[in-house]
């Protein structure tokens, strides 16, 4: 989990709440503090365990090079 946590900011996969507790989108951070988190549209969720567990597996393959097989 700690690796998943770490490394460099810029280009990790976060979540931006769009309605709190209700929807959320994900989204990469920027290289520079300061500068708007970029969104990737059509990346929706209603549900946090699954915005979640998106996260997670994307963290994973950009830390890997590999896709996380399985569900949740």
């Amino acid at each position: 989990m700690n690796l998943l946590r770490g490394g460099p900011k810029a280009g990790k996969y976060v979540l931006v709440v769009r309605e709190p507790f209700r929807r959320w989108v994900l989204g990469r951070l920027p290289a520079e503090r300061g500068q708007p988190v970029e969104v990737l549209e059509g990346q929706e969720f209603t549900d946090l365990a699954a915005a979640e567990w998106e996260v997670f597996k994307r963290r994973w393959k950009a830390r890997t090079g590999r896709d996380l097989e399985g569900s949740r």
